[in-house]
């Protein structure tokens, strides 16, 4: 039998998973009740959400990041990437990957992810004490403006204004790569724990380029603004009725820490280079108390940023982090018209994975990649002639 009328099948499972999905989304709440002896069969049954509330996706390892909508104060963040920061994972921070801003940071956990529907039907929240957040605006300017120009508010901005370009993971730390007009930019986010202080950072890097760049770093409405600049950094302190937020900015060159206090919030101005240039932010929500110490803490810190690791460095790879497994294949020899082989799927995982096959593809090396409606994407290789 040629290869061209075989269809090889990752698991007879995968397509029932989908199909079994389908069916009880779209058609199972409009069925008549089917209970033998019912005295009016034809009467239908509403279909109950309790009936498939299931949290083991919530029990999922899914490592440092994970794209998912998530509820964000202000507004719902879609097309979001959370994170996974601190050297204990303390902290998370939501990347918004259509505005380029961080949505929102929090401290006590990742995300809380919802039971219904295997965890496919609803968004995504915050697991613990929201820190900081930015409004639902672009995070990088062009022409001075922040303005949405977006129809509806929603999608990618212009290319010529910023795109979103994918993320380098190396260890437990995630680089987010994107533009903003001609410049590159790589962006990684941190969290340190300053004597019990939460502190975020926000390390870039910034590609040469004849332009100035405009960053909104973090804003507070209805906030009061205080901005003091040192020759070795500049420190903001944003102030409401019910929180206050410290911000603070290290860079070599003083012309590249510049903290300008703007609608509620404060923006970082970046003047035109010739080489790349490392930027580094600090932001804590803060009190009168403790203000202080965040302060000179980041005073002490201006020292260290030409010793920060270079970004780029991150970008090359990491060890690997999820360990191989094996599972067993099945060739169909019957003479029928179309064969069917069969790979079966590793239900049972160390991470607790659920693997509801979406669709797959092959390389033209025989290798698969298959894609599960939780976002994940398996890498299927080795499968030779007896699929052994």
């Amino acid at each position: 039998m040629s290869p061209s009328n075989r269809l090889p099948r990752i698991d007879s499972l995968l397509s029932r998973h989908l199909a079994t999905f389908l069916f009880l989304t779209l058609l199972a709440p409009t069925l008549p009740a089917q209970s033998p002896g019912a005295p009016d069969a034809s009467i239908e049954k509403p279909f109950s959400e309790a009936d498939w509330v299931d949290d083991r996706w919530s029990r999922t390892e899914v490592g440092q990041f994970l794209h998912n909508t998530v509820e964000t104060p202000r507004r719902k963040t879609p097309k979001a990437i959370t994170i996974n920061i601190g050297d204990n994972n303390e902290a998370a921070v939501c990347f918004d990957t259509d505005l380029l801003r961080y949505a929102a940071a929090w401290t006590g956990g990742f995300i809380k992810l919802s039971p219904l529907r295997y965890g496919l039907m609803a968004s995504a929240a915050p697991a613990g004490p929201i820190q900081f957040t930015t409004a639902p605006h672009p995070g990088w300017a062009k022409n001075n403006s922040f303005d949405d120009p977006r129809p509806q508010k929603l999608g990618a901005l212009p290319r010529d204004w910023a795109k979103y370009r994918g993320l380098y993971l190396a260890g437990n730390r995630v680089v987010l790569s994107y533009t903003v007009g001609g410049t590159h930019i790589l962006d990684s986010p941190w969290f340190e724990s300053v004597d019990g202080l939460p502190v975020f950072t926000r390390t870039l890097e910034v590609s040469p380029a004849d332009e100035t760049l405009l960053l909104r770093v973090v804003d507070l409405p209805h906030t009061g603004i205080t901005l003091a600049a040192s020759p070795e950094l500049t420190v903001g302190l944003l102030s409401s009725e019910k929180e206050m937020i410290g911000v603070a900015a290290l860079s070599l060159l003083e012309k590249d820490r510049a903290l300008e206090g703007a609608e509620d919030g404060f923006n970082l101005r970046i003047p035109p280079r010739t080489s790349p240039t490392t930027i580094k932010l600090l932001i804590a929500k803060v009190s009168q108390d403790n203000f202080p110490r965040f302060r000179e803490w980041a005073k002490s810190q201006s020292g260290s940023i030409a010793k920060t690791r270079s970004l780029r460095e991150l970008t090359t790879g990491g060890p690997g982090r999820w360990p191989a497994l094996t599972t067993t294949g099945h060739v169909d020899r019957s003479d029928s018209p179309l064969a069917i082989d069969t790979i079966t799927m590793p239900y049972e995982n160390p991470w607790n994975a659920l693997l509801f096959g979406s669709g797959h593809d092959f390389f033209s090396n025989g290798d698969a990649a298959v894609a599960t409606a939780h976002r994940g994407v398996c890498g299927v290789n080795r499968l030779g002639e007896s699929l052994s």
